[in-house]
C-alpha cells in the first residue's frame, strides 16, 4: 500500500496498492476488523495471472467514530502468500463537543416589573446587563483527534484564538472579548475545528452591554413664556415663571429616572411627557445670588449623567444718589450747562444709568 499506517479520516477512504510476482498473481486478500467486532475478508481476483497488479478498495465509514485494522496479503498462482501489510484507520466524523461556557464581568440584574398584565408576559425574565465592555469567557471542550482551531468572534467574521490547554481528550479554553458598542441582545460566536476539519459552533445570545453614562440635553429654557438663550439665566422680582425642558438618552439599558435640584438641595423626580422632561421652578426657591440648577439622569444599571443651568437672581433695586451739581451753584435756575455727579449701588452689577430732565426722556 502507498500510505503510511495510522490514518485519521472523516469521510470515505480508499485502500490501494500494487503486488508483483515473477510467476504470476492469483488474488489479493483484504482482511478488515472493526474494533470490537468479528473480522471479515474481501478477495480481489487477479485476472490472467498477471505478474504486476494494482488494486484498490473504497470503504465507507459506518458510524461517526470507529477504528479499523486491515491486513493485506497477495497470493501467487502457486498459492504462496506474501508478507502481510497492515494498516489502521481511525474514523472521526464527530464534531468537537462543547461543555460548559461561562462569562465573567461586572453586571447588574434588572428585575422584571410586576404589573396587572403579567399573565400576558409570563415568559419575561430578569435582564442581566454587563457594565464593562471586556468580558472574560472560559469553557470546556471534548475532542478525540485533536483541535486545529478554537476561536471567538463578535461579528461571525473576524476571529480570535482562545488560549487552550489539553488533558487527554478534554480541552479548557479562556479569552477576553471586547464589545465596543452598548446595546441589547448582542451575540458572541464560538467555533472549534478539529484536525480532520470537523467543525462545531456555538452562539451565546442575549448579551446586554451598558458601559456608558446616560446623557441629558437642555432643550429649552423659558422665562415668563419667552425662550432665552443666554449662558446664564437671569430672573428678577418681575419673573413669574421659569421652566427648563430636557431630553435624556441612554444607549444601553434605558433611562430609569430624571431628577433636578437647586444648588445643594435634594434631588426631586421630574415627570416625563412624550419623551421630554420639564422642570417647573418657583422663582422664590432660588437664592438671591448666582446659583446652579442640576439635572440628573439615571439609567437602569445605576449609571448617571448630569447637565447644569446657571442662573442669576436679583430682586433688590439699585440705589442712586446725586452728590452735587458740579459747578458750585446751589440754585435750581441756571443759564448754563450743569454737571451732575452721583453714585449708584448694585450687588449684581449695573447695566445702565439714565438721566431724566423735567420728566422728559
Amino acid at each position: 500500500t502507498t500510505s503510511s499506517d495510522n490514518q485519521y479520516i472523516n469521510d470515505s477512504y480508499k485502500l490501494e496498492g500494487t503486488a508483483t510476482d515473477s510467476l504470476g498473481l492469483a488474488k489479493i486478500e483484504i482482511k478488515s476488523s472493526k474494533k470490537g467486532e468479528e473480522p471479515q475478508t474481501d478477495v480481489i481476483t487477479v485476472p490472467n495471472g498477471e505478474k504486476s497488479f494494482s488494486w484498490s478498495k473504497v470503504l465507507e465509514p459506518i458510524s461517526d467514530v470507529e477504528t479499523w485494522s486491515y491486513s493485506i496479503i497477495a497470493y501467487d498462482v502457486a498459492n504462496r502468500a506474501s508478507v502481510v501489510e497492515t494498516r489502521t484507520v481511525f474514523v472521526d466524523k464527530k464534531a468537537p463537543e462543547f461543555g460548559s461556557i461561562q462569562i465573567t464581568a461586572e453586571k447588574v440584574t434588572i428585575e422584571k416589573v410586576t404589573t396587572e398584565k403579567d399573565d400576558e408576559n409570563e415568559n419575561e425574565e430578569n435582564e442581566e446587563w454587563y457594565t464593562d465592555n471586556v468580558l472574560s469567557i472560559t469553557g470546556t471542550l471534548t475532542e478525540g483527534t485533536g483541535i486545529e482551531k478554537l476561536q471567538f468572534s463578535t461579528d461571525n467574521s473576524t476571529w480570535t484564538n482562545f488560549y487552550r490547554e489539553q488533558n487527554a481528550t478534554t480541552y479548557t479554553f479562556s479569552g477576553t472579548i471586547s464589545i465596543n458598542e452598548d446595546g441589547k441582545g448582542k451575540t458572541i460566536y464560538i467555533k472549534a475545528v478539529d484536525t480532520l476539519g470537523n467543525e462545531s459552533s456555538k452562539k451565546i445570545e442575549g448579551i446586554n452591554v451598558d458601559r456608558n453614562n446616560p446623557t441629558v440635553t437642555i432643550n429649552e429654557i423659558i422665562v415668563n413664556e419667552s425662550i432665552v438663550n443666554e449662558s446664564i439665566v437671569c430672573v428678577n422680582a418681575s419673573t413669574e415663571s421659569l421652566s427648563i425642558s430636557v431630553k435624556p438618552s441612554d444607549s444601553g439599558s434605558g433611562v430609569k429616572a430624571v431628577r433636578a435640584k437647586i444648588n445643594e438641595g435634594d434631588y426631586e423626580e421630574v415627570t416625563e411627557t412624550d419623551g421630554t422632561y420639564t422642570i417647573s421652578l418657583d422663582v422664590e426657591d432660588l437664592k438671591n445670588d448666582t446659583g446652579t440648577i442640576t439635572v440628573e439622569v439615571e439609567d437602569n444599571v445605576e449609571k448617571k449623567g448630569h447637565a447644569t443651568v446657571q442662573y442669576e437672581k436679583d430682586v433688590d433695586r439699585p440705589t442712586v444718589a446725586i452728590t452735587s451739581h458740579g459747578d458750585g451753584d446751589t440754585v435750581n435756575t441756571v443759564n448754563k450747562t450743569i454737571t451732575l455727579k452721583g453714585s449708584t449701588t448694585e450687588s449684581q452689577g449695573l447695566a445702565t444709568v439714565e438721566i431724566f430732565v423735567n420728566g422728559s426722556d
